[in-house]
Formats: structure tokens, C-alpha cells, sequence
């Protein structure tokens, strides 16, 4: 997990208002974190309610993720868009 979601914490990292105040880096990593642990849970072979990550199993991931591309976008920073 990367060092900055560590320091603050997961639970405060989803928070959906936190991610309007946080670098473009650290914006860009959570993006990445998001992208490898949906690749995870496809990978992993299980049920959705199974995986490791519980990506589309669990309600807070979309918004979360959402969130973080609505700002990748107001920053005016390339991406590509998550695949759900």
C-alpha cells in the first residue's frame, strides 16, 4: 500500500472530501491503488464478495474512485479511466 494512504489511514483516505485537498501525486497514486486492486480482485478468481480487495463488492470503492477521476479531471491530469 502506498506510504501516503499509510500515513493518513485508509478510512480517512476514502473519505470523499479529502480527496479535493490532496497533491496531484498523491491524487495520481491513489488512482494507481485503485486500478491495482480492481486488477487484484479480477484476478484473484473469486467471488465478488470474496476478493481481497472487495472492489465491486463493497459500496464506498465507486464513489471513492469517481471522486478521484472528477479531480484528475478538473486538474487537467491524463489518465485512463478505471474499468468497472
Amino acid at each position: 500500500m502506498l506510504v501516503e494512504i499509510e500515513q493518513v489511514g485508509v478510512e480517512k483516505a476514502m473519505n470523499l472530501s479529502l480527496v479535493g485537498r490532496v497533491s496531484d501525486k498523491i491524487l495520481q497514486d491513489w488512482h494507481q491503488l485503485v486500478r491495482r486492486a480492481i486488477k487484484e480482485d479480477d484476478d484473484s478468481g473469486l467471488p465478488a464478495s470474496e476478493t481481497p480487495n472487495g472492489t465491486r463488492h463493497h459500496n464506498d470503492w465507486r464513489p471513492w474512485a469517481d471522486e478521484i477521476e472528477k479531480q484528475l479531471v478538473n486538474r487537467q491530469i491524463e489518465y485512463v479511466p478505471l474499468t468497472w
